[in-house]
């Protein structure tokens, strides 16, 4: 900030001398205080540019753009009546006609914003903010989907890397194509080469959610939270995306997750009633047993496994909040804290009354028995080890 406050000071002491280019000097002035973010001071040194020289070009297009920035109708005038300056003696410079496109499509002359970028594309087809805004003035329209589409592959023609366009590309294939499949490989490779884009990142989860990848959109919202705690829409849609998980692993649709914690359970010694069982076309499962005795030892594995998955999720989701060092997610590990413990608990009593109901059947269901108690001791377990991060 001193470096630029002290360049001020000598253009400033340099309007004195004699002759001074005083058009260029205030000029300058301005492009510093457009680096220090003050527009007000770089719109008023780009005016006294214009003051001494009434067709400096730089001075009337940057003076337009601030204009331009603030979509006063007042402003706007001024702006056109600065950028049409320009066209009067240099009527191919892009900038200027790229502004005044948009100048038009701020004073809702619509007709007029796409006339002036495509003027600017028969003179340069690569131009770049020319290209974007004609995709942008088709995405606003009301049926402008397939027309967007097609800028956004010749803007990607010349700019293939470009963030802007490649955001604006999977908001359309997301929202208003409705391919959440396509608009996820959009978002995937803008993550993949700018993890900070917050917008890509949340869309990211959103594509996961409704393409019923559920756990896979659960961490990637729980990933942005902690990335952006104080956004609420975050955690609201992650709240969101929990209840669906919830309620799916109570109905027991969520079938490739649940073989994951079956697979997991195996690998700990765990045994269920009908093992081992017999995998035919990927869909029908043979048991050893009588189909009575199928129908409902089939339930009570289809139970347990629901639990104790749920028990490993509310584990797991507590555990990513809690060690996360961020001071600023204190509120938020004790609000998961205390939820987790009740969840949990509530998992174990359910458990221990499944246990008391098949008391009467003691003697011919030892192996039964021997399972709920695995399952209530990987419980307590679970259950321990969150009590000792508090």
């Amino acid at each position: 900030m001193g470096r630029f406050s002290d360049a001020i000071q000598i253009y400033q002491q340099a309007l004195d001398l004699p002759r001074a280019p005083k058009s260029d000097l205030f000029f300058n002035i301005g492009v510093i205080y457009n680096r220090m973010k003050n527009a007000t001071g770089a719109y008023e040194a780009y005016t006294w540019a214009i003051y001494y020289n009434k067709y400096h070009t730089k001075a009337l297009v940057n003076s337009a753009s601030i204009l331009l920035d603030t979509r006063d109708a007042d402003h706007m005038a001024r702006a056109e009546l600065r950028l049409n300056r320009v066209l009067e003696t240099d009527e191919k410079n892009l900038q200027a006609r790229s502004l005044l496109g948009s100048v038009y499509l701020a004073t809702n002359r619509s007709i007029e914003a796409l006339k002036s970028w495509h003027r600017v594309l028969e003179i340069l087809p690569s131009h770049k903010t020319a290209l974007y805004n004609v995709a942008y003035y088709y995405y606003k329209s009301e049926d402008g989907k397939d027309e967007c589409l097609e800028s956004l592959e010749q803007l990607f023609h010349f700019h293939p890397e470009y963030e802007k366009g490649r955001l604006l590309q999977g908001d359309v294939l997301l929202n208003k194509d409705g391919n959440p499949k396509e608009a996820k490989r959009v978002y995937e490779k803008i993550v993949e080469k700018n993890e900070k884009e917050i917008e890509a990142r949340h869309n990211l989860c959103v594509c996961l959610f409704q393409l019923e990848e559920l756990y896979e959109a659960e961490n990637c919202f729980l990933d942005l939270a902690l990335v952006v705690p104080n956004e609420s829409y975050v955690t609201g849609n992650l709240l969101v995306v929990r209840k669906e998980i919830e309620k799916r692993i109570k109905l027991g649709t969520l079938k490739e997750e649940r073989k994951a914690i079956l697979d997991e359970v195996k690998d700990q010694n765990i045994v269920f009633k009908n093992s081992p069982r017999v995998t035919r076309d990927d869909e029908e499962i043979l048991y050893e047993a009588s189909q009575e005795e199928e129908d409902q030892s089939e339930d009570d594995d289809d139970d347990e496994v629901r639990l104790l998955e749920r028990a490993e999720r509310i584990h797991q989701n507590f555990l990513d909040v809690v060690n996360n060092k961020d001071p600023n997610l204190i509120d938020v590990k004790l609000q998961q804290a205390v939820s987790a413990v009740k969840d949990l608990t509530e998992i174990r009593t359910h458990l221990s009354s499944k246990r008391g109901e098949k008391c009467d059947d003691e003697k011919s269901n030892e192996k039964s028995d021997d399972n709920d108690e695995e399952l209530k001791k990987k419980l307590l377990k679970l259950l321990e080890e969150l009590e000792s991060k508090l």
